[in-house]
């Protein structure tokens, strides 16, 4: 067995074995190795990448009889980008994302910088600036460790993903709050919708004046949510009616549902109906910001006649306005855009 193994080597052709080695190629560049007891995997599992010039690591990870066991780590351009320690297939101690090297770190000397850390002891998550300023701490019922996504050719970044369960708070780098409120966890297997906000949650802007405030019930905004200007005047107020027994998957949660809207200027005076169309925008095919406020359009909504009311005034619902958060991207549904009817 040991010759026609390495003659599948030589010519670039897959190694399978219950027990012993195992190669998998792509081409002549071998692309994954691992060792298998009983048709188990046993030992370290490799994973490799690779340029015109070079052949690199960019997954190590043991096991012990079909389980993880033992330290895993994720590479990228040949630089540790996350790793945590496995007992029995599940993951004990520190968890550690870091930044990647060549794009946010440039100096070998700087390499590795913590972004992401979890704290499996003590139940905390949190989440790091270069210069070491805390982001976030949220209290959490564990993580989940993979490869995370790959952008480019040059390797997986590994991915920590936070099963939030309690108190979450965010601040800007310049120490002052940036979000407060409470997670609770999901149903779903999905890595990417572990948890949810529940309960009031409040957002600031940089200068410490609020930004939004409201609750949230099963991934849902409930009841009155107030947006603000920076200058801590309001700007909408959005209420949302109390779903009961809402079904939904895993990804796509059914659309809340938007009982009324208030727009307001600066000075506080409610909008008149050609301040909310300027505002919000009639041209399908526009893209425009408002502050923090970005006007989105989507195909499945162009063919679509909602109304909504605004100031007490009838709307078509033209497409949608969502806010952006500046770091994880997530948004929010905000309102909408519209003309008259």
């Amino acid at each position: 067995m040991g010759i026609f193994d390495s003659l599948k080597r030589k010519f670039g052709y897959d190694v399978k074995n219950n027990n012993g080695v195992n190669e998998e190629y792509w081409g002549k560049n071998i692309k994954t190795k691992y060792f298998k007891k009983d048709g188990r995997l046993h030992g370290k599992y490799y994973e490799y990448n690779w340029d015109e010039n070079d052949h690199w690591v960019e997954m190590e990870i043991n096991y012990n009889e079909g389980k993880k066991h033992g330290v895993a780590q994720y590479f990228w351009k040949k630089h540790i980008s996350a790793e945590g320690t496995y007992e029995n297939g599940k993951l004990i101690g520190e968890v550690k994302k870091y930044f990647r090297f060549g794009d946010e770190i440039r100096n070998t000397d700087l390499h590795p910088v913590i972004e992401e850390l979890a704290d499996l002891e003590k139940g905390v998550y949190q989440v790091f600036s270069l210069k070491g300023k805390c982001l976030e701490t949220s209290k959490i019922d564990g993580v989940i460790l993979d490869e995370g996504s790959s952008s480019s050719d040059d390797g997986y970044d590994g991915g920590i993903y936070p099963i939030r369960n309690g108190l979450c708070e965010k601040w800007f780098e310049n120490g002052g709050l940036k979000e407060s409120g409470h997670w609770g966890k999901n149903n779903t297997s999905s890595i990417y919708n572990l948890s949810h906000r529940k309960g009031q949650h409040i957002q600031f802007y940089d200068n410490g004046n609020k930004f939004k405030e409201g609750e949230w019930i099963d991934k849902s905004p409930v009841g009155l949510h107030k947006f603000y200007y920076s200058n801590g005047s309001i700007q909408f107020e959005v209420e949302y009616s109390h779903t009961i027994n809402k079904s939904y998957d895993s990804h796509f949660p059914d659309p809340e549902k938007i009982i009324r809207e208030k727009w307001y200027n600066e000075d506080g005076s409610l909008m008149n109906v050609d301040q909310i169309i300027e505002k919000g925008g009639i041209d399908p095919r526009s893209m425009k910001r408002t502050g923090g406020i970005r006007i989105s359009w989507a195909h499945e909504t162009l063919n679509q006649v909602h109304s909504v009311i605004i100031n007490d005034v009838s709307f078509t619902r033209m497409g949608e306005i969502k806010f952006y958060e500046s770091y994880y991207t997530t948004s929010f549904s905000l309102g909408h855009s519209y003309k008259r009817n």
